[in-house]
Formats: C-alpha cells, structure tokens, sequence
C-alpha cells in the first residue's frame, strides 16, 4: 500500500459520499425557501427539522458506501484479535506480538496472499505454543501450500487448515501433508522424530520449499498474481477507512436518531399545517374554475 493509492480512494470515497450527502441538504433548504414564499416563513419553523431528516437519509446512503470497508476492519481486526488474545496467554510480550503482525503485511508485500489470510494461520499456528522465531519461520511455507493449492484465492478457511496440517506434522503426524504431495526424506523425518522445536520446523520448511516450492513469490509474477496484490493493497486502505468509522458510525446514528425524536412533534405539526394550507389553495382552485366553467 502507497500513501499516494490511499490518498486517491480515501479522496473518491470521501467526495462521492460527503458531496451527496451536502447536496441533500441543500436540496431540502431549497424546498424549505419554496415553500416559506407560498405560505408564509416556515424557514425558521422546520428548517433545522428537515436538515436533520435529509441528513439522516444523506448519511446512511453514505454508511452505505462505507459498509465494504467496515466489513474487512471487522475480518483484520477478528483475526488480530485472536492472534493477540492467543498470544497474550502464551506469555509473549506486546512488541513480540507486533512483530509477528508486521511481518505478515511484509510478506503481503512479496506475494499474493493478504496479511488478514496471514494472521488467521498464524493465530491458529500459534495454538501449539511456539517460538516467535519459529512462528514465523512456518507462515511462508503455510503460504506457498495454500497458492499450490488454491492460487490467488486462497482464504482465512484455507489458511487455518494448512496451519494444523503443518503443526500435526510437527507432531510427526505426516499423512496429511504426505496426500498433500509433501514427503520428506529420512533425515527430514529423524529431525521430525528426535530435534527439538527449532530442527523441526526446520526440517518441515526445508520438505515444504523441496516439493512445493516458493509458490507465493512466483505467483505474483503472473498476471493474475499482480491483480491480487493490487487488491490486497487497495484492501488495506478500505481496512483503515473502515477502522475509523467502527467507532464513529454507532453514536453518529445514536444522535441522528434523538435528534428526529426531539423534531418529531415539531415536524408532525408543520406537516399537518402544510396539509391544511394545501387543501385551501385546492378549493380556491376549484372555485376558480367553477367560476369560469359557469360563464362559459
């Protein structure tokens, strides 16, 4: 993700629901004039009524807009939630924890999967309590296994279960990965048997890099690669966006909504007396052409 690609949607976003929303109420201040010159000044009667009802409808077009972006916040932040929660129980330290989290927006930055598919296996990794160093060894491996198998469409789902394909073969439980086209060599399998935590996530990502390959990098050199990527950066942005109107958009309803309480009686009897005032102006009407109807 740029500054500059952040800059340009943040601004589009901001200008096609911002501008919409003004329009609106402008639109209302309109009517409300055209309708203080036919019967009387009615601009300081309902004026504030009606902003607050165009604004109602204006912003909730626009948290329309915007839901997109509350929808991945919501996604990022459940999986770093859960990372952070598991985490925190393992007795790892807040910058440890950040740590892992940044280098799985490293890697979005060299391949195709995005860093919220990341965080999803690295929470599920992390529920068999290891190392910071060896965490993070595993996420690349776990990554090139789910573009072998599924490409540029790889998802949390698919993350968390080559999570625990990969932790069950650090167990020495190898026929999952084996139907998976992963085998290892008879060192590979002692190291398995016999190494402690480090030697055996070493020997799995040296069987995982022999057989699958760096899947991930080279499937950003296709096309299809670059695309994703592209979304997965763009996705950032709408992430961030969404971040800042989780908090903002619950109490902007809440006060839009005791605003249109306190109108409401106000609103109620202005439109009862518009309608009033609209059926004189109809039976002057029908009297004129009554009139005009018995002199012809």
């Amino acid at each position: 993700m740029t500054d500059y690609l952040k800059t340009i949607i943040t601004s589009k976003l901001d200008a096609t629901g911002f501008n919409e929303f003004f329009n609106n109420t402008k639109k209302a201040e309109n009517s409300i004039t055209g309708l203080s010159n036919r019967f009387g000044d009615l601009n300081g009667l309902v004026g504030a009524g009606v902003k607050a009802i165009g604004g109602f409808f204006a912003v909730n077009k626009l948290m329309g807009e915007y839901n997109q972006a509350i929808q991945l916040s919501n996604y990022q932040l459940e999986q770093e939630t859960k990372l952070q929660a598991t985490l925190k129980g393992q007795g790892f330290r807040e910058e440890q924890i950040q740590s892992i989290k940044d280098y799985a927006s490293a890697l979005q930055e060299i391949g195709v999967v995005g860093d919220e598919v990341t965080l999803a296996g690295a929470q599920q990794l992390a529920t068999y309590n290891l190392t910071e160093e060896n965490l993070k060894a595993l996420l690349p491996a776990m990554q090139d296994i789910m573009v072998q198998q599924k490409g540029v469409n790889a998802t949390g789902q698919d993350a968390i279960g080559v999570a625990n394909m990969l932790a069950k073969g650090l167990q020495g439980q190898l026929g999952k990965l084996e139907m998976s086209g992963i085998t290892l060599t008879e060192q590979e399998k002692k190291m398995i048997k016999y190494g402690n935590q480090q030697e055996r996530v070493l020997a799995l990502v040296k069987a995982v890099k022999e057989n699958v390959g760096e899947q991930n990098k080279e499937f950003l050199k296709t096309p299809e690669g670059k695309i994703a990527s592209a979304g997965n950066r763009i996705g950032d942005v709408y992430e961030e966006i969404g971040m800042l109107f989780r908090e903002v958009r619950a109490d902007y309803h809440t006060s839009m909504a005791d605003t249109l309480d306190y109108f409401k009686p106000l609103i109620k009897g202005v439109a009862g007396g518009l309608a009033s005032a609209f059926d004189t102006v109809s039976s002057l009407v029908r009297g004129t052409c009554l009139k005009v109807c018995l002199q012809s």
